[in-house]
């Protein structure tokens, strides 16, 4: 079992359709959505959400 502080939330976005969900993404590079197995379309397949944080506002950036 993972350590907490090993497990990242993240954006996951649907490889079907495009529909973005909250994620963890776990040390061994699975990405699972939370609250859900599967995207309203059926999908289980999800990827990462890039984000560019020089892009962000300084307040927004973590």
């Amino acid at each position: 079992m993972a350590n907490r502080d090993d497990v990242s939330r993240e954006l996951a976005e649907c490889t079907e359709c495009g529909t973005v969900y909250a994620a963890r993404q776990w040390p061994d590079g699975r990405v699972k959505t939370i609250g859900s197995e599967s995207c309203q379309c059926g999908c289980t397949e999800f990827a990462l959400v890039e984000t560019d944080e020089e892009t962000m506002p300084p307040d927004r950036a973590e």
